[in-house]
């Protein structure tokens, strides 16, 4: 087998269009595309969207058609995309005057922008197409937005973000990036003064007013607030203004020095020397898991810092750190709190791996789970990493309904990307199941309100639409499944659990 250096691997899977009820098999391609990698996938698998330096494109894996969306003169973004095929992203002649816009009907669509410009860009689009968000520049701070679909056409809508941050300045603003899939939960990053002290910031729609609610999280993670608080820095022209070389200068001068020297001791008791990274925050389809990678000071060496995966819980306001697993980028997070991630951080020699639950001592490799879960071996398939016999799976994300993966590899010796689909077969390996069955005869299955309730403790339950798709797929946890994000329709809920079945008919509201 040919060895590779790997830089991120593209997984991308295909969710072909199946008969209810019908089970689809394990699939492995490889997508002609090699000049980019991958931005995000659709949540069914249909759709992958990505590009490189400004170029765009996207991939039909039910078709395996391609379609380069690139434009002479144009800068393009694809950030996001639909079941449907819409896609969130930017346009515009160059990067400092990128545009919010959408593709629909096979042309980029401009969103409506109530700026002092017509900068912006949108990264994210829920599942019914009704919600696009992302952000808007008006006079130089970042205004986040959400554009709702009002009869054909987008409306803008600016959400709540904190007029000034920790330190009583005007901050640069926010973005959303991330949503859920019914939109009603947006994920975002909010802006310091500074662009130093970053942090993220969800938005929960408050249906009873119709408006969005702000919280900023980990602010007692990242900041001593029982400490006095530092304010801004300091700026030299508000204590020096007498005369280079005079008596005046000179005390003025050393005021100045005195007043940064106690600022720096503040900062040292109100700042924790933690930061979050603000640019790999995905979230649950459900909306109730956050996760992304804190870095702070190492214990163990204090001149050093070490980060680690962690996990919100926003539904119970509670968070997890992995402090067993360091060096992660977390890609993906399941309805169950599952994370997907890649360490490490050199992303030559970059693997995917999967964090069941904080006491895990060990990486569980992607290639590995694989097997475990969907008795899928993909080793023949992906290529060797340089420094040993094991396989690369570089960056891999897993797709909202969890049968789709995409990742990337960067072959050193031809200069291009290898791009690869997976498709997962919705028939788990049986040695994955737990060997507990249900403790009565039969399956009992039935829902109040938008959750479905079942007494098997132990299997799996599918989510599927009426033209035969899986929408979503879990295993039992608890008696309790929340399906309020799935939007409005009729679904059938197939539960299985060891060797008793059951279908129920579901109805959302």
């Amino acid at each position: 087998m040919k060895r590779l250096y790997a830089f991120p691997l593209f997984l991308g899977l295909m969710l072909m269009n199946s008969t209810l009820m019908a089970q689809q098999e394990n699939a492995f391609m490889k997508i002609d595309y090699s000049t980019g990698t991958a931005n995000a996938i659709a949540p069914d698998g249909k759709w992958v969207v990505g590009g490189r330096a400004g170029e765009a494109f996207i991939y039909n894996t039910e078709a395996h058609q391609l379609q380069d969306l690139t434009e002479t003169g144009t800068i393009i973004s694809a950030n996001a995309v639909s079941n449907s095929g819409i896609i969130a992203g930017s346009y515009g002649p160059n990067t400092m005057e990128l545009k919010p816009v959408y593709y629909k009907d096979s042309k980029w669509n401009e969103l409506e922008n109530t700026g002092s410009n017509d900068i912006g860009e949108a990264f994210a689009i829920s599942l019914d197409d009704k919600k696009i968000a992302g952000y808007i520049l008006d006079n130089a701070v970042k205004k986040p937005s959400i554009w709702t679909l009002e009869g054909n056409e987008y409306k803008i809508h600016i959400l709540p973000s904190p007029e000034k941050d920790i330190f009583g300045m005007k901050p640069q603003g926010a973005l959303v990036t991330n949503m859920s899939a019914d939109g009603n939960i947006l994920v975002g990053r909010f802006r310091d003064w500074s662009g130093m002290y970053n942090q993220i910031i969800i938005w929960k729609l408050d249906e009873s007013k119709g408006e969005y609610d702000y919280q900023l999280l980990a602010t007692d993670m990242m900041y001593n607030t029982e400490a006095e608080n530092p304010g801004p820095s300091l700026e030299f022209s508000d204590f020096v203004t007498a005369e280079y070389g005079t008596p005046e200068y000179k005390e003025q001068l050393d005021a100045f020095k005195a007043a940064v020297e106690k600022r720096n001791e503040l900062m040292k008791e109100f700042y924790k020397g933690v930061s979050l990274d603000i640019g790999s925050v995905p979230l649950s389809y459900n909306g109730q898991y956050l996760a992304t990678s804190i870095t702070m000071p190492d214990p163990e060496d204090t001149s050093s810092s070490i980060n680690h995966p962690i996990r919100f819980d926003l539904k119970n306001n509670t968070n997890v750190i992995f402090s067993k697993q360091s060096d992660n980028i977390v890609c993906s997070v399941t309805n169950e709190g599952l994370l997907m991630t890649a360490s490490p951080y050199n992303d030559l020699v970059r693997n995917s791996y999967i964090i069941k639950d904080e006491n895990q001592e060990d990486l569980l490799p992607l290639n590995e789970w694989l097997k475990e879960k969907h008795n899928f071996d993909i080793d023949a398939e992906l290529p060797e990493s340089e420094d040993n016999d094991n396989v690369m799976t570089g960056t891999a994300f897993l797709s909202k309904n969890e049968r789709n993966i995409y990742s990337f590899i960067f072959d050193v010796n031809s200069f291009t990307y290898i791009n690869f689909c997976i498709q997962l077969s919705d028939k788990l390996n049986p040695t994955s199941i737990k060997n507990i069955e249900t403790p009565t005869n039969e399956i009992i299955a039935y829902t109040k309100g938008q959750t479905l309730y079942t007494n098997a403790i132990s299997g799996k339950v599918d989510v599927i639409d009426l033209v035969g798709k899986i929408v979503y797929s879990t295993t039992i946890n608890d008696n309790d499944i929340d399906l309020a994000y799935l939007p409005k329709g009729v679904y059938i809920a197939k539960i299985i659990s060891g060797a008793k079945e059951i279908s129920k008919k579901i109805i959302i509201r």
